[in-house]
């Protein structure tokens, strides 16, 4: 459903949303500082703190990933592979303009 919203109000709406994403940007910010200075030992101690992560990696074993993905519903499985395809053309379409000889790959 859409909602139809007076001028006034959405002036007031997209300034609440600024808001919060200021706030959130804030909390966000040493989080993602920290990761950048520490790497990966920054990265598992957060995924441990923030999502129980009692593994040694975040990495997924391929067999794990595998029975996952066939839990999920073919109409899900086509709206994921919809979506990667489109931010992958967006994606191009952000890369720099190569000269012709050079194939542009994504």
């Amino acid at each position: 459903m859409i909602r139809i919203v007076e001028s006034t109000a959405a002036a007031g709406l997209l300034r609440r949303r600024a808001a919060r994403l200021s706030a959130a940007e804030e909390i966000v910010r040493p989080i993602l500082e920290d990761v950048r200075k520490r790497g990966d030992r920054a990265l598992l101690e957060y995924a441990r703190r923030f999502d129980g992560l009692t593994r040694r990696s975040v990495a997924i074993p391929p067999a794990e990933l595998d029975a996952a993905a066939g839990r999920l519903s073919p109409q899900f499985r086509r709206a994921v592979q919809t979506s990667v395809k489109n931010v992958r053309a967006f994606a191009r379409l952000q890369l720099p303009r190569q000269n012709k000889s050079s194939p542009r790959r994504v």
